[in-house]
């Protein structure tokens, strides 16, 4: 849970959505320290092989698809998300 302006947000339902996109093959989402809302969402995106997309096209994406408090901040594309031996991701590690 991500606790952005006194609201819970779930990083599973945000994550669902993003990985809806289809150029998306992988996402993981994260609570980052904002003064002014206790937290600011950041996305970790994985696209798919061979695919592009612009932060724009991202947020424009977000913003038709979950209310806005759900929205991330900020989103940094990665070629892969770091994982433990039994396939979850390590979040602590995603900053």
């Amino acid at each position: 849970m991500i606790k952005r302006g006194g609201e819970n947000v779930s990083c599973i339902e945000i994550e669902n959505i993003i990985a809806s996109h289809p150029k998306i093959q992988d996402v993981a989402v994260i609570g980052v320290p904002d003064d002014i809302r206790d937290e600011a969402i950041k996305a970790f995106v994985v696209l798919v092989d061979g695919e592009t997309l612009s932060e724009e096209a991202f947020f424009a994406f977000c913003e038709q698809n979950m209310a806005k408090f759900k929205v991330p901040s900020a989103v940094e594309f990665k070629q892969g998300l770091p994982r433990n031996c039994s396939g979850k991701v390590i979040k602590k590690h995603l900053q």
